[in-house]
């Protein structure tokens, strides 16, 4: 916490708000991984199932999918979010 000239208390909200940002940016997209998952794993067990050798459940394909996605996602979105987690504070507008 910050203390202004007259001793009152400010609350370190730039910081939240990088958070906040970065959290949402990662549940963004998780949700677009997970949609794609599902679509992908009933795709692969279904209608494109001559795609591939493998005969698994759409469940078992859908973690296949979403686990595969996170991890070629994790290289792009984390190093965004600590540029912008770093980045350095903002000036105070007068």
């Amino acid at each position: 916490m910050n203390t202004s000239e007259n001793g009152e208390f400010t609350l370190p909200t730039r910081m939240a708000k990088k958070r906040r940002l970065v959290g949402r940016m990662f549940l963004i997209v998780f949700c677009f991984n997970l949609a794609f998952a599902i679509a992908g794993g009933w795709a692969l067990s279904g209608p494109a199932a001559g795609l591939t050798r493998f005969s698994f459940g759409w469940p078992l394909w859908s973690i296949i999918l979403l686990a595969a996605s996170s991890l070629l996602v994790i290289p792009l979105l984390a190093p965004l979010a600590l540029k912008i987690l770093r980045s350095p504070p903002e000036e105070e507008k007068p």
